[in-house]
């Protein structure tokens, strides 16, 4: 097949979930596919730190596609439905590749790429016979919508939820229901995008983990009374609000029981406040941001995920098994990995009691822990490593061209 990938954001260095994907996937696909690649490029590139592991640059991408085009954005694009910038560059090179190019599948896990097509479907210029596409979202942004609404108290914010989550409603309705094929992470967000949705053909394929990237070196001690969380952070972010109730709630009741525990957070942009509380908390280390988190993860016992909002995949849960720590999450953080099976291979927790017996409990038995980490990363192996999930979109794609009879 001829593919064309479209991401909405840098693919090598990558800074975000989707690309993190992209990433990935990108060698297998290259393997039996001809590849193209259009990414965009944005201002704030140099003030954020990537999440893509070290020594890789732009320069990689061209090992595995045939032609590697940027479009940066610029300053005054018009913004559509509250959260789409359409950039009249970008939509001249679409314009212009898919004019000159015959391409099997477009592969756009991404938003903007149908917000371009609906524009030019209804353009009485530059009618192009689109190849089918295979298209995001990958997440269902009702179910991120609906947990804001459970967990804010502000009228204002309530407001501002509604706003966005109504915009996103026309913009599904009108632009993202002309898409015949989604690729959605897991069966929950399907289901939920699927309600406005009902014609749209949904493909359920997870993220995946680098098993080979994090599995855990030999030359590294794991310490059973270290707990490790691993998440962005920020005055908004939903991880953040986690990590605090965190703080108060638990942590304090695990050291009374443990005084040698030790707690380690690690993520980017921690507010004032969070740093503050991790300076009054007893055996807290607050890390910030570390590009290679692997010597943190292979280093701590148990990972705890004690995520309350969300919805997709939870890339840190499969990237702790993969790393061989024992899992302590919350329903919501395991929500979208199908094989995880409570007291096996994680423990999964409903409330903040739970929570502090299954930390207490795990601190004080390595022999669970090893139990746990060793059924966690049979798992990933079984189920999450990406040429696996690899393998899953090829098929995706593949079933697209079967059912249509398209081949370039």
């Amino acid at each position: 097949m001829r593919i064309l990938v479209h991401s909405s954001t840098p693919v090598s260095p990558y800074y975000e979930g989707t690309s993190l994907r992209t990433f990935h996937i990108t060698p297998y696909l290259a393997r039996e596919h001809e590849l193209d690649l259009i990414q965009e490029r944005w201002s704030w590139e140099d003030q954020v730190m990537p999440i893509s592991p070290t020594g890789y640059t732009e320069e990689w991408l061209y090992e595995y596609y045939r032609q590697v085009i940027n479009v940066w954005h610029q300053p005054g694009e018009q913004l559509r439905y509250g959260f789409l910038w359409k950039s009249p560059t970008l939509y001249q090179t679409l314009d212009r590749l898919l004019e000159t190019n015959s391409y099997d599948v477009i592969y756009a896990p991404n938003e903007i790429f149908p917000l371009y097509q609906y524009d030019r479907s209804r353009s009485s210029r530059n009618k192009i016979a689109y190849p089918w596409s295979l298209v995001g979202p990958t997440d269902s942004a009702h179910l991120h919508y609906w947990r804001d609404l459970q967990t804010t108290r502000s009228l204002k914010e309530i407001g501002r939820i509604f706003i966005k989550w109504g915009l996103y409603t026309i913009y599904q309705v009108q632009v993202l229901n002309r898409m015949p094929y989604w690729i959605m992470v897991t069966e929950r967000d399907a289901r939920s995008m699927q309600t406005l949705s009902r014609k749209n053909r949904i493909f359920v394929v997870p993220y995946g983990v680098d098993a080979e990237w994090f599995a855990p070196r030999g030359d590294h001690a794991r310490d059973p009374n270290c707990v490790t969380f691993v998440g962005t952070l920020g005055p908004k972010s939903p991880n953040e609000e986690s990590v605090l109730r965190l703080l108060s709630n638990v942590w304090p009741h695990v050291i009374s029981v443990i005084s040698q525990a030790k707690l380690v957070i690690i993520g980017r942009n921690p507010s004032r406040r969070l740093i503050e509380e991790c300076n009054r908390s007893k055996n807290v280390s607050l890390i910030g941001y570390t590009q290679d988190i692997r010597p943190f993860l292979w280093s701590s016992g148990t990972v705890i995920l004690p995520i309350c909002a969300g919805s997709g995949i939870k890339n840190k849960f499969l990237e702790a098994w993969a790393a061989g720590c024992a899992v302590v999450s919350t329903k919501i953080g395991v929500e979208g990995i199908e094989h995880v099976c409570n007291g096996e291979n994680a423990i999964i927790v409903d409330n903040l009691k739970q929570m502090i017996e299954a930390l207490i409990d795990l601190i004080l038995s390595e022999e669970n822990q090893k139990r746990l980490s060793k059924a966690g990363m049979r798992t990933i192996n079984e189920y999450y490593r990406w040429d696996i999930v690899a393998g899953r979109i090829t098929q995706s794609m593949c079933e697209i061209i079967e059912t249509v009879g398209f081949v370039s």
